[in-house]
């Protein structure tokens, strides 16, 4: 069972970025495929607790490059802010599944994909054409990483 399918409107223009987005998406569609086949509370939040371990690599990844490019403050608040917020979602959840498994993930499902959607839709892309600017100007000889103003001092 898919809720969401990749396609190329969610591409960042970050290969790696854009491939964690892919697993989660595998991680959010095998989550409704446990719901639709009944799985026991045990394997969904044992699948639940997999999607945030993902989900909290894929968000690390994204903040290093970000720290690594040295994206605009703003925007690193701002998109640091959204990954703390889906984790806590996330959790949430996890507390609750034993009390009504269906709807929780019902709920969480819904609330997933209209986020993951949104978010690399806006901040993701934004982030994308941020970090692919610095990497050319990275490219042309201007020094825009944190990593070349340490090499450099």
């Amino acid at each position: 069972m898919s809720v969401l399918v990749w396609d190329d409107r969610l591409a960042t223009g970050i290969h790696e970025v854009d491939q964690e987005h892919r697993w989660l998406i595998e991680w959010i569609n095998y989550l409704a495929s446990q719901r639709a086949s009944g799985a026991s509370v045990e394997d969904l939040c044992s699948v639940l607790g997999a999607l945030r371990d993902y989900t909290v690599y894929h968000f690390h990844n994204e903040e290093e490059l970000m720290r690594l490019y040295a994206v605009s403050d703003a925007h690193r608040e701002l998109h640091f802010k959204a990954h703390q917020g889906f984790i806590d979602r996330l959790a949430t959840a996890n507390k609750l599944v034993s009390s009504n498994p269906h709807d929780v993930i019902d709920h969480l499902l819904a609330f997933l994909v209209k986020w993951l959607v949104s978010h690399i839709r806006g901040i993701d892309v934004r982030l994308g054409k941020e970090i692919n600017a610095l990497r050319s100007n990275a490219a042309s000889g201007q020094v825009t990483t944190q990593e070349s103003t340490l090499e450099e001092t």
